[in-house]
């Protein structure tokens, strides 16, 4: 690569577009999370927040192919959670039901991280 070709390329990807990347990634993930039902906001909060005691090198969430049975197991400690501390946990009358929405919640809590570090946004 020529020196003409390599400025180029530093113009294009200079760490005032990368920052300003990440605060329009984050503006437009606060308005979808907006979007959510207020009970399902809460259940949100708590996937997040377990997401986030996994959140380290090496952790299951950033394994190429996560363990499906070690998957299972931290939604299920969720949904155990839920049952106590969330108003829609407490209120879902089948629990299959409330596994499931842990299920996808926890899976796009999963991608969002995975994107994030991907993109070396943080």
């Amino acid at each position: 690569m020529n020196i003409q070709g390599l400025n180029q390329y530093k113009n294009k990807w200079s760490v005032a577009d990368l920052s300003m990347d990440a605060i329009l990634y984050r503006r437009e993930l606060e308005q979808l999370n907006s979007l959510f039902p207020g009970e399902l906001k809460e259940l949100k909060t708590l996937v997040s927040r377990e997401c986030d005691k996994l959140d380290y090198p090496g952790s299951m969430i950033y394994d190429e192919c996560p363990d499906n049975v070690m998957f299972t197991k931290k939604c299920n400690d969720i949904c155990c959670l839920a049952k106590c501390n969330c108003k829609y946990g407490k209120k879902c009358t089948e629990e299959c039901y409330l596994k499931d929405i842990i299920k996808v919640l926890m899976a796009d809590e999963i991608y969002k991280r995975r994107q994030k570090r991907y993109k070396g946004f943080r």
